[in-house]
């Protein structure tokens, strides 16, 4: 039997697929929970906002809304230290005594909520559930860790617009961090030409193109570097080298001021023609 608890008078909705960026486990059967559905706990963005704490047994769930649309949370196991929740859409995730999670409900890259599982007693667990919100988290009072990976487009140029740095930002960390980003260029005997810095909020994962048309670099080998800082003093670093070509350069001038020649030419001959 099925007792739906209304925190709040929100219309029911068909069950959806979900996914959960804490989760590790891919194979649960999430659709066939449904039917070991016992209570739903129903929970309104306002009741979510000020938080919920629900005493919950095994297959009891929680319905949670993310921009009008309800996805099912179902706890699908439960032992005397830890418990484990389950989607619809086949992703799970466990939860500690006295641990917290940051959950994407969604599966947009963002944060909607964090759950705490208070205590476990004779098969009933108490978790408390609430609205995540961004501006408590980013002092950082959590785990954080990030890597940073960069590429570059080509690594062989004759001019500054086709210098290119595809950086990708990942975050390993318990929650979203802001992230300073420092981009530098290095010249071959190691003087930096250009510094740009950047901010940025990562949740899980970015990827930024930056591109340096606006340079002015002379034929030689650089290398770039993107240095990132977080946390309390937390940094990473990734680099890569490029060749600004004389001969590329030389050669690409020298093929635009014949495609002149020849189009100035072209347009004098049509001249003669039409006057003759």
């Amino acid at each position: 039997m099925i007792i739906l608890l209304g925190i709040s008078s929100l219309a029911a909705a068909e069950p959806t697929g979900d996914s959960i960026t804490s989760s590790i486990e891919d194979d649960v059967d999430g659709m066939s929970l449904l039917d070991d559905m016992k209570t739903i706990f129903e929970l309104s963005d306002d009741v979510l906002d000020s938080g919920y704490v629900a005493d919950m047994k095994l297959y009891d769930a929680f319905r949670i809304y993310v921009f009008d649309r309800g996805y099912f949370l179902i706890l699908s196991k439960i032992t005397p230290e830890s418990i484990e929740f389950a989607s619809i859409g086949g992703r799970s995730f466990d939860l500690n005594v006295d641990e917290m999670k940051i959950l994407d409900i969604n599966g947009d890259g963002k944060y909607d909520a964090e759950m705490t599982l208070k205590s476990i007693d004779e098969g009933t667990a108490k978790i408390n559930v609430k609205t995540y919100v961004f501006e408590e988290d980013l002092a950082g009072d959590y785990v954080e860790l990030f890597d940073v990976i960069i590429n570059l487009l080509d690594k062989t140029i004759d001019r500054t617009w086709d210098l290119g740095v595809h950086a990708e930002f990942t975050n390993f960390g318990q929650g979203p961090s802001k992230i300073r980003i420092v981009y530098s260029i290095f010249n071959d005997t190691g003087d930096e030409v250009y510094r740009g810095i950047d901010d940025k909020i990562v949740y899980t994962e970015e990827n930024v193109i930056k591109r340096f048309g606006f340079l002015d670099l002379p034929p030689g080998h650089y290398k770039v570097t993107t240095e990132i800082f977080y946390g309390r003093n937390q940094t990473a670093k990734s680099s890569d080298e490029f060749e600004m070509s004389a001969n590329l350069s030389s050669g690409s001038k020298k093929s635009k001021i014949r495609k002149g020649v020849i189009f100035i030419l072209a347009i004098f001959v049509g001249a003669l023609l039409i006057y003759t």
